[in-house]
């Protein structure tokens, strides 16, 4: 967990951390192009796009997960192409998801 912890803060640091809200100024956010936080989540924890869709304000959300590692990281990218790490964790385990329509046994 301490280097996902040193890759946030690193981009932040790096890129000039942003608000995540004018609610909690003090939450630091680390945004940067698409393409190289891709890279950085591949490179440092394995992790690939998951799950993939569009929010109300027609931002792209993905989830990274690394099976390998168990981390996950949630991304909101801008239709400008910049992407910014909401959220991170471990212990990532893939759930059986079912169908509304499918009646239960």
């Amino acid at each position: 967990m301490l280097g996902r912890l040193a890759l946030t803060l690193g981009l932040g640091l790096c890129l000039g951390a942003v608000p995540l809200s004018p609610v909690a100024p003090q939450t630091r956010v680390a945004c940067l192009p698409h393409e190289h936080l891709v890279d950085a989540l591949l490179r440092t924890h394995q992790e690939r796009p998951t799950f993939v869709g569009l929010t109300a304000r027609g931002d792209l959300m993905e989830v990274f997960t690394s099976l390998d590692t168990g981390t996950w990281t949630i991304v909101v990218t801008s239709p400008r192409g910049i992407s910014c790490l909401l959220v991170d964790g471990d212990s990532w385990e893939p759930a059986k998801l079912q169908s509304v329509a499918e009646p239960k046994a």
